[in-house]
């Protein structure tokens, strides 16, 4: 729909975004899109928004019930998962970020392809991490996971290419932590558990 609009710098989602009437790259190539808005009525925001190069912070308008955003990055309560982070902006440039305390799961590719990261804080109440949450984080060198995480999905730490150590939790099991968490990441010389 939007596909290419070079100078479009912001964009303001509809309130009747279903996951069946969006496309994947319903504003894909638009290489200034910075910032994005939720309405308070929106009750959809797709996951590719991840996907956007440029985006540093997400909007979330006062009065939304599903979603909510801290310092530009996007939460969303849904009943399966808790509190979700939904996606953490691909250009925000911040080197540390704490995941908000009471978040259960950090969603598909989260915070997929964020160079400027080194650290981020994971709370007590963090339990999963979903396929490719942080997948291609090439500034994060040090992972310590939350003390409760017990899931983490396919490649969620593939390819962070300078991490050197990784700091599992007690309550991983073989069952739960599914095979190339940390593929890719060729400088890791230290595995804590």
């Amino acid at each position: 729909a939007f596909y290419y609009c070079n100078n479009m710098t912001s964009f303001t989602l509809s309130e009747k975004l279903t996951e069946e009437t969006v496309s994947y790259s319903v504003v894909g190539g638009c290489n200034k899109l910075t910032a994005l808005y939720v309405p308070a009525a929106a009750e959809f925001v797709p996951n590719s928004i991840a996907k956007f190069g440029a985006l540093t912070e997400i909007v979330v308008e006062d009065g939304n019930s599903r979603y909510f955003s801290d310092h530009g990055v996007l939460y969303e309560r849904t009943e399966e998962d808790g509190q979700l982070l939904h996606t953490y902006p691909r250009a925000k440039a911040d080197e540390g970020y704490a995941i908000l305390e009471g978040t259960k799961t950090v969603g598909e590719d989260a915070f997929r392809d964020n160079e400027f990261l080194t650290k981020v804080t994971m709370p007590e109440s963090l339990e999963v991490i979903k396929q490719a949450a942080f997948a291609h984080c090439y500034g994060l060198t040090e992972i310590v996971l939350g003390k409760n995480v017990h899931t983490l999905e396919y490649d969620a730490f593939y390819g962070c290419d300078n991490m050197t150590s990784f700091t599992l939790s007690e309550k991983l099991t073989p069952e739960t932590v599914n095979n190339s968490v940390v593929g890719g990441s060729e400088k890791l010389t230290t595995l804590y558990v």
